[in-house]
């Protein structure tokens, strides 16, 4: 028997330890859901929605220990895990507004049984995500958290179970990535749901090819811009540029990776960025007072985040800033700031505190390097020009497009997923409706039409 073990990544400890699915187990836990699927979508959406409301303030009621949970198996500070949980207190009332607005009851139908395929960052909040508007929808879910992040995952389900949600439509399997790619490849799979990385999302696309009738909804992340251009107030956009960057230890999908200023300009904002980046605090997750970030997810996150840094300086990438390395331990970075102008900067996703500065000409070439990526998922200007804004936002390629605000700004009523290797057009957030149901056309009379009665007398 294989076994998940959930470790601290600042402790060290073993927070807790999951049975890893076998292939039998897997073609149980499908013919279950298929099974379940039979009577869930016959629960009728009023149910199934109460249902979920208890779920909800379940969440509500556990919200302390859910935050400690987080913090403890993802290294996030505290206050973050707060506001992760929230969001997911939040995110019912979105998709029952999506649901009636965007996919009418009496005109979609349930997809079946959906493998939802969770990441470490938001162990809670993201696959809640999905699974909320599946059920919602009369899907049954098949779950598999991240290997990093099981024991937010059990802890999911669990109440889900507590609030009424029948086990055969809601089920945890837990595994590394061969357990995620069986769950993708399985013959019964009727939709595939996954948050995280590029490579990932690609073997999943790739799996999946020559299987049309397989719903898929891919968000993975970005290589995300942000322009600064003549802001009216510098300190307040380099502050802006610190938390759209370092917020989470840069553990979120939406961070600022790429920093784009004129070339002309004087080194006031980046004196500014550096002054602000030097106040930020990184500590354990329960530490007094609260740091603003603290441990990456483990540390071989550091170790490949510091690679990268060295491969980039070692192509001439000049270091920026380099904040004080803490003594919290192996999964902690500080931040990282690095000029790579006129330098061949990979474009990849790189998950940790690390920010690359481009000094360019001019605004149009501002925009060409913001584009300069394969990915598509956020996007941000800080200018006080309307001008450029209106340029900006008919041009950017990215799903979220921001305007003076960070880059990491999400709202439920809104779409949350981009273009490019970013996904592929099916936005999470409000818009996730879309992939949890189908339209269907219903043409119906009450008597058989003339033309095909005359039809008929004519053969």
């Amino acid at each position: 028997m294989t076994f998940i073990e959930s470790i601290n990544p600042v402790t060290k400890e073993k927070i807790a330890s999951f049975d890893s699915a076998t292939p039998s187990q897997i073609d149980t836990i499908f013919d279950s859901a298929h099974e379940g699927f039979k009577s869930w979508k016959q629960v009728s959406f009023d149910e199934r929605l109460l249902y979920l409301k208890n779920y909800t303030k379940l969440l509500e009621k556990n919200k302390k220990d859910l935050a400690i949970l987080i913090s403890q198996e993802t290294g996030k500070a505290l206050w973050d895990s707060e506001t992760e949980v929230s969001a997911a207190v939040g995110k019912l009332s979105h998709s029952v507004s999506a649901y009636k607005t965007l996919t009418p009851e009496q005109m979609v139908r349930p997809i079946g049984v959906m493998s939802v395929l969770g990441p470490y960052n938001f162990p809670l909040h993201l696959p809640n995500g999905h699974i909320i508007p599946a059920l919602l929808a009369g899907n049954t879910v098949i779950f598999k958290p991240s290997e990093k992040a099981s024991a937010v995952g059990s802890l999911l389900v669990k109440l889900l179970h507590q609030a009424g949600v029948p086990k055969n439509a809601i089920q945890i399997i837990y595994g590394k990535g061969d357990i995620g790619e069986a769950l993708v490849k399985h013959s019964k799979v009727n939709g595939v749901l996954f948050t995280g990385g590029e490579r990932t999302g690609l073997s999943i696309h790739r799996h999946l090819a020559g299987r049309p009738e397989v719903m898929l909804a891919l968000e993975l992340g970005g290589n995300n811009p942000l322009i600064v251009w003549s802001p009216d107030d510098v300190r307040a956009a380099a502050e802006t540029v610190i938390y759209s960057a370092f917020i989470s230890g840069g553990q979120r999908c939406s961070c600022a990776r790429r920093l784009i200023i004129p070339e002309s300009s004087k080194d006031v904002l980046i004196d500014d960025i550096i002054s602000v980046a030097k106040t930020i605090k990184i500590n354990t997750p329960f530490s007094t007072p609260q740091p603003f970030y603290s441990s990456l997810i483990d540390a071989q996150a550091v170790k490949d985040a510091y690679e990268a840094t060295h491969k980039m300086i070692s192509s001439g990438c000049g270091v920026v800033f380099q904040g004080q390395q803490t003594n919290g331990g192996d999964s902690f970075m500080a931040p990282i700031i690095l000029d790579v102008t006129g330098v061949n900067s990979p474009d990849e996703e790189i998950f940790a505190p690390i920010l690359q500065v481009i000094r360019v000409a001019d605004f149009d070439e501002a925009i060409i390097q913001a584009n300069n990526t394969r990915f598509g998922l956020a996007a941000g200007l800080i200018s006080s020009d309307k001008n450029l804004w209106n340029k900006f936002n008919l041009t950017i390629k990215a799903g979220i497009i921001n305007l003076n605000s960070p880059t990491v700004g999400a709202t439920g009523n809104a779409p949350f997923g981009g273009v490019g290797r970013s996904g592929n057009f099916r936005p999470a957030g409000y818009y996730s409706a879309y992939y949890s149901s189908y339209p269907v056309a219903h043409v119906i009379k009450d008597t058989t039409d003339k033309w095909i009665q005359n039809f008929d007398n004519r053969q």
